[in-house]
């Protein structure tokens, strides 16, 4: 088993995402996040690897910034249906913000 390096610690939490791709709106769901990224499952495809301006509504708080998709990827379910699925790294957001998600991923891990 390989070992994860990560930088910051990852939070299993599930916040609707709504990201605005050059396509249009692409609503989507966190499957866990840390202070400089996220896992992201989606409702549709998103076809764009440049910075993406997403909204996290992490308990009704909104959260704008700005990330990089740094992967995306076809995933399984146990149910054998499948969902895409994107890595992103937060490139832009604000201070307040931050420290609002490192409270809640302290919560979580």
């Amino acid at each position: 088993m390989g070992t994860d390096n990560r930088r910051h610690n990852r939070a299993k939490v599930k916040w609707p995402v709504s990201i605005n791709a050059p396509t249009g709106l692409v609503d989507g769901t966190t499957e866990n996040l840390s202070l400089s990224g996220a896992f992201i499952r989606l409702a549709r495809q998103l076809n764009c690897s440049a910075e993406i301006p997403l909204v996290l509504n992490a308990k009704g708080r909104f959260i704008p910034c700005t990330a990089q998709v740094v992967w995306s990827d076809e995933r399984n379910l146990s149910d054998q249906r499948k969902f895409l699925g994107i890595g992103v790294r937060f490139t832009r957001m604000m201070l307040h913000d931050r420290e609002f998600l490192h409270g809640e991923i302290s919560n979580h891990t």
